[in-house]
This record gives structure tokens, C-alpha cells and sequence, in this order.
């Protein structure tokens, strides 16, 4: 039987949604149905109505669900496919993750920005153009050099 014309039904999304939150949450099985019960008055994710779905959400964003992708692993783009690599090898050199520079800190001025986004205004490399990977190449190269002094430093010379 075809849905009737309407509002678009979101349940399918929206209980993956839930069900990730738990997961990022860390509950357990019964601390999740718990909370099912105490917000929605359901023992079962399956039996929320769509305003129970958007209490459940509205509840778990308020403990501290998000619900934003990240992107942890190598851009692919063609034009800046050299770049990249030395930007990974870079990382790879400090054994650092590609969060390290898309990973949303709070700068000296307040604002909440990757390394990436205050490099180049950008929040993805695969974005940026050349000029801008340069800049993420350079700013990584000094960070580099002073992870290295800093092991120098510390080493006794003969």
C-alpha cells in the first residue's frame, strides 16, 4: 500500500540516529531503556512516535550527542594528489591522525576552528587549492621541526 502524500516520514533516520547516539554515549542496555522510559514513556526504540523520536534526540544531544560525520581518513582529490601525500607523510612523521587537522578546537580568540579552517577557511583539504595546501605543508613542517628539536634537546651528544 503506497505512503499517502504528506510530511516525509524520517523513522528509518531518525532511530539510526538514536542508535548511534548510545553507542557514542557509551550507555549500556539498560541505562538506554531507562532513558527510553523516563523520555518517551517506551521500552523499545521501535515504538516511538515521531515526536518521541524527537524528544529521545533532543535528550541525547543535550548529553552531548552531536551527530556530525567526521572525516578521519586521507581526502581524495586528483589535482592535489601530491600535496596530500606529503601532508600525510608529515603527519605520518609525528604519528598523527587526519584529525589532527580537521579536529575543531578552541583557539586563542575564542572561535572554535581546525587547523585546516584557520589555515585556509576551508573545513575539508580536498577543497583547498594548492596555495592553501602549501600553507597546511608549512605550518605542519614548523610543528614538525619543533617536535624534533624538542627530541634533540633531550638527546646527550658525543
Amino acid at each position: 500500500m503506497p505512503k499517502p502524500k504528506g510530511k516525509p516520514d524520517y523513522k528509518a533516520s531518525e532511530l539510526a540516529k538514536i542508535h548511534i547516539a548510545k553507542k557514542e554515549l557509551g550507555m549500556d542496555d539498560d541505562t538506554y531503556r531507562d532513558m527510553l522510559m523516563q523520555v518517551a514513556k517506551v521500552s523499545s526504540a521501535a515504538d516511538l512516535s515521531a515526536d518521541g523520536r524527537a524528544k529521545v534526540l533532543d535528550y541525547l544531544k543535550s548529553k552531548g550527542f552531536t551527530g556530525k560525520k567526521t572525516y578521519t581518513k586521507r581526502p581524495h582529490t586528483a589535482d592535489n594528489k601530491a600535496q596530500i601525500k606529503k601532508i600525510e607523510a608529515q603527519l605520518a612523521d609525528m604519528k598523527l591522525p587526519w584529525d589532527y587537522l580537521i579536529a575543531r578546537q578552541q583557539g586563542k580568540d575564542g572561535k572554535t576552528l581546525s587547523m585546516l579552517e584557520r589555515l585556509t577557511g576551508k573545513k575539508r583539504a580536498e577543497w583547498c587549492t594548492k596555495a592553501e595546501l602549501s600553507k597546511v605543508i608549512a605550518a605542519l613542517a614548523v610543528h614538525q621541526k619543533k617536535l624534533n628539536k624538542g627530541y634533540n634537546d633531550g638527546m646527550a651528544t658525543d
